[in-house]
C-alpha cells in the first residue's frame, strides 16, 4: 500500500530547554516550572541547553450513560521531562514482554521528524449529543441555568469548529473521539460532523475506543469477557479504524505510530494476550504499528479470571504500549469528595499512579489523566454521589483544583515514551468534568431544586471566561 506522510505531533522549530548541557543543571521553561523544581529563573541564560518544548504551529501539518470515574505515593521528580520529544540514539530494543514495536523502558519515542513538543495536551471528545443532553446534566438546573443547549448536535461540523477553536487556541493538541463496536450512528458522526470541520487542520485527533461495548450491550460492566465472537470483533473494529482514520493526515502520532485508546481495558477477561497480539498481527499485515494506551489504572480491576480486585494487574498492562485512567473520581469513596484542599483525592491519585509503575518494573509508561471537578447529581440525584467543585478550596475562584492535578499529579508523571497528558473531558456535560466554553453566565451556588442546593451542594459554579481553558494555556505555553 503507498505511504502515507507521517506526520506527527511531536516536532516543531528549537524548542525550549530545561537542562544546562554544561552543568546539568535543571532549568525551568515558564515560572511555574521553575518553582516545582527549585531553581532560578535566570538560569535558563547564557546557556547550551537540551530541546524539550517547542513553539506551536498553526494548523498543525443515546447509550447507556457511563460512571467514568471509581496508595498514596511522593510526586516523582518533574526531571521525568527531560527527555521527553528528544531524538532517540538509535533503535530501542522493547525489554522481554513488551509489546513488539514498544520503546524499551527509559528510552523515548522517536519524533520523526524533528524535535518534540511536549508535552502532548488531549481531550475526550463525545459525539453522543444532543441524546444524551437528556440524560441530564447541572447546567440546566443553576440559578441562572447555563451549559449546551439542543442546537448542540455531535453531527454538525459547526459544533466541532468551535470546539476546535477554542481547544486549539488554548493549546490543546488533539482529541480523543469515542468509538463504539455496536453504536455504529455515533460513528457517523465522527465522519459526518467532527471529520467535516472547516478548521481541522488546527487539531489533531485520535480513536478512544469503547471497549466495554464489546458484544456485551451493556458498556460499564466490571467483567468484559474476550469470548471468541468478541475478539474477531474487536479485531475487525480495529482493522476499520486503521483503514479508515490512521492515514489522515491529522491523526496522532507518537514516535511515528497511530494512537489509539482502549477504554476499561481493565475489565477485560479471558486470553487478553492473545486478543490484543491478533489485532497488532491485523493491523502489521495493513502496514500499521498502533500505539494502543490501555485504560488499566483503576482503585477495582478485575483480573483476566473475571474475579474483582484491588491489585494491579500486571500482565495485561504489558500487553500495551502505554496504561491510563480516565476518571478516578470513586462514587464508593465519600472520603473524595468535597474540596481538594479538605481530602487526600489529589494525592491518592497521584500514589496509585505509582502503584502502577512499580507494578510494571517501569516498563510501561503511564500516560496521566486530570479533571477539572466531578457533579453527576444532575444525572443522578437519587444517587447522593457528592461532587468535587471546581475550586481546590472555599472562597476561591477560577479553575483551582484542575491546576492542582496538573501540578500534582500529571505533569510530575509525564513519561518521555508516551509524553502525553489527558483531561477528561471536553465535553462529558453529564458528569459535569466538561472543559469546553459555554455561554456565560453569572456565578452561582444556587439550584433550582427545592432546598436550593440539591444539585450544587453549596458549590460555586458559572461565571464569566474560561478559567479551565486559561489554566492548560499556561501549560501549553511553558512549551514555546
Amino acid at each position: 500500500m503507498s505511504q502515507q506522510p507521517d506526520v506527527d505531533l511531536l516536532q516543531g522549530p528549537a524548542p525550549y530547554a530545561i537542562v544546562d548541557l554544561a552543568t546539568f543543571r535543571l532549568v525551568s521553561a515558564n515560572e511555574r516550572f521553575t518553582a516545582m523544581l527549585g531553581v532560578e529563573p535566570d538560569a535558563v541564560e547564557g546557556t547550551e541547553l537540551l530541546g524539550l518544548m517547542t513553539g506551536r504551529q498553526a494548523p498543525l501539518c443515546s447509550p447507556a450513560m457511563r460512571i467514568r470515574g471509581q496508595l498514596r505515593r511522593l510526586p516523582v521528580l518533574l526531571v521525568t521531562l527531560l527527555l521527553a520529544g528528544c531524538e532517540s540514539s538509535g533503535g530501542a530494543v522493547a525489554p522481554k514482554g513488551a509489546p513488539s514495536g514498544s520503546t524499551a523502558a527509559g528510552t523515548t519515542a522517536s519524533p520523526s521528524p524533528g524535535r518534540g513538543r511536549t508535552p502532548l495536551l488531549g481531550a475526550y471528545y463525545y459525539s453522543w449529543f444532543p441524546e444524551n443532553l437528556a440524560q441530564g446534566t447541572l447546567g440546566p438546573h443553576l440559578v441562572p441555568p447555563r451549559g449546551p443547549g439542543i442546537a448542540y448536535r455531535s453531527d454538525d461540523p459547526r459544533v466541532a469548529e468551535r470546539s476546535i477553536a477554542e481547544a486549539s487556541a488554548a493549546g490543546l493538541d488533539f482529541f480523543a473521539l469515542d468509538w463504539w463496536p455496536t453504536r455504529p450512528e455515533l460513528n457517523r458522526r465522527i465522519d459526518d460532523g467532527f471529520l467535516r470541520a472547516s478548521n481541522l487542520a488546527s487539531m489533531h485527533f485520535a480513536i478512544f475506543y469503547e471497549t466495554g461495548d464489546l458484544g456485551v450491550h451493556q458498556p460499564y460492566n466490571s467483567v468484559t469477557e474476550l469470548t471468541p465472537p468478541a475478539r474477531a470483533h474487536l479485531v475487525a473494529d480495529m482493522v476499520k479504524i486503521a483503514t479508515t482514520y490512521f492515514a489522515d493526515p491529522q491523526y496522532l502520532r507518537v514516535g511515528g505510530r497511530p494512537v489509539v485508546f482502549w477504554y476499561v481495558t481493565r475489565t477485560l477477561t479471558g486470553d487478553v494476550a492473545a486478543a490484543v497480539a491478533a489485532v497488532r498481527t491485523a493491523l502489521r499485515a495493513r502496514g500499521f504499528d498502533a500505539f494502543i494506551v490501555g485504560d488499566e489504572i483503576s482503585w477495582r480491576v478485575t483480573t483476566e479470571a473475571g474475579v474483582g480486585t484491588i491489585a494491579p494487574q500486571p500482565a495485561r498492562a504489558r500487553l500495551f504500549d502505554a496504561i491510563t485512567w480516565y476518571n478516578l473520581y470513586d462514587t464508593s469513596n465519600p472520603a473524595g469528595w468535597g474540596y481538594g484542599s479538605a481530602t487526600t483525592f489529589v494525592a491518592d491519585v497521584a500514589g496509585l499512579a505509582t502503584t502502577y509503575r512499580d507494578s510494571v518494573g517501569g516498563a510501561v509508561p503511564i500516560v496521566p489523566a486530570v479533571i477539572p471537578g466531578y457533579n453527576d447529581r444532575g444525572a443522578r440525584l437519587g444517587e447522593a454521589h457528592g461532587a468535587i467543585p471546581r475550586q481546590w478550596a472555599p472562597g476561591e475562584t477560577g479553575a483551582t483544583f484542575l491546576q492542582h492535578m496538573l501540578d500534582q499529579v500529571a505533569l510530575p508523571n509525564i513519561d518521555p515514551r508516551a509524553p502525553m497528558l489527558m483531561v477528561t473531558s471536553w465535553n462529558e456535560w453529564n458528569e459535569d468534568t466538561a472543559i469546553e466554553p459555554v455561554t456565560s453566565s453569572a456565578s452561582t451556588t444556587q439550584d433550582d431544586s427545592p432546598s436550593g442546593t440539591a444539585y450544587t451542594q453549596g458549590y460555586r459554579y458559572g461565571g464569566p471566561g474560561s478559567p479551565e481553558l486559561d489554566v492548560l494555556r499556561s501549560v501549553a505555553s511553558a512549551r514555546h
